[in-house]
């Protein structure tokens, strides 16, 4: 266990920053592994940070509909939330808690000095992202690992951590690994009951080849990964943006999507079009969260009234705690 993970400031401030990554999902359970402190802690911490206004974050609860604020500080500490999906948005814009040893505030104000920097001017912004305790190293090795299996047409026997925590046993024929770019997470594809399915390398507990082999006669539904967002299997949902001219947005989104090549852009004036099949429709919204108001959604009207709503709903939850 990290000696800096039993201080308080230092586990707060690190699960600001996990959260403050791109489309960042986690459960507490998952934050208490990743920190390697009791699941107790946790809670508390979430605890912390939703109604402490210094922190001015505010926590929202993923459902396989929608989302919707957390309010209810009981149900976290009494456990009955551990293993839910929270997502944390903020409001802070310039002002973050970074907690600094003695010899790294003393080499932070040497570089500062040397580089004449002013108390209370900001000349550059930083964006610092700590690892989370795995050996990246050791999953790229996984990922050669299961590629070449792959390569083999092997037979795996799994233990595999599910959502809710418990552990179940499959038997699969992995046909893909893939990476959700997104969310810095790898994914093991195969296809039962001719769908897609998909398991989170990281949870992947024990593995043996089996001597019982699976065979996948239809391969076709592979066709629909690129259709996938967030590795979330479900009906497809037919989507039309519309990509405002502003900075490098567009730009920005052409790259994001460059793996999308089974959508369409069109392009209009200086504006930008998208349209595409979407499965996983709400790793598709956290997406378009992210651009704000850069982003404006024609199709479906269900999708784009369902982030006016959202967005209205945080605003009037932003006001109220302003007050």
């Amino acid at each position: 266990m990290s000696e800096f993970n039993n201080i308080a400031i230092y586990r707060l401030n690190t699960i600001l920053s996990l959260f403050g990554m791109e489309d960042a999902e986690y459960s507490i359970r998952e934050l208490a592994e990743l920190l390697n402190v009791p699941v107790a802690t946790i809670r508390e911490d979430i605890v912390k940070l939703h109604e402490n206004e210094d922190f001015d974050t505010c926590f929202v609860v993923m459902d396989d509909e929608d989302e919707y604020d957390l309010d209810n500080s009981k149900d976290i500490l009494s456990g009955k939330m551990d293993d839910v999906r929270l997502m944390a948005e903020n409001t802070f814009q310039t002002d973050f808690i970074i907690p600094l040893t003695p010899v790294e505030l003393e080499c932070l104000n040497a570089f500062l000095e040397d580089n004449q920097y002013f108390r209370g001017t900001i000349y550059q912004n930083y964006d610092i992202k700590p690892l989370p305790n795995f050996n990246q190293t050791r999953m790229l090795e996984a990922v050669a690992e299961f590629n070449k299996m792959i390569r083999k047409k092997e037979t795996l026997d799994i233990v595999y951590r599910r959502n809710d925590g418990k552990r179940g046993q499959y038997r699969i024929k992995p046909l893909k690994v893939v990476e959700d770019s997104t969310e810095q997470r790898f994914y093991i594809v195969t296809i039962r009951d001719g769908r897609l399915v998909s398991f989170r390398l990281d949870r992947i507990i024990d593995y043996s080849i089996s001597p019982e082999k699976v065979e996948i006669d239809d391969l076709s539904p592979l066709d629909l990964l690129p259709n996938v967002w967030g590795m979330e299997i479900g009906n497809p949902v037919h989507v039309k943006i519309k990509i405002l001219n502003e900075a490098k947005v567009q730009e920005k989104v052409r790259k994001d999507l460059e793996c999308r090549t089974n959508g369409k852009f069109t392009v209009d004036g200086d504006i930008l079009y998208f349209e595409d099949d979407v499965i996983g429709i709400n790793s598709f919204k956290r997406w378009l969260y992210g651009y704000g108001s850069s982003i404006l959604v024609v199709e479906p009207k269900s999708l784009r009234d369902t982030i006016i709503q959202s967005v209205r709903k945080r605003l009037e939850f932003y006001n109220k705690r302003n007050k």
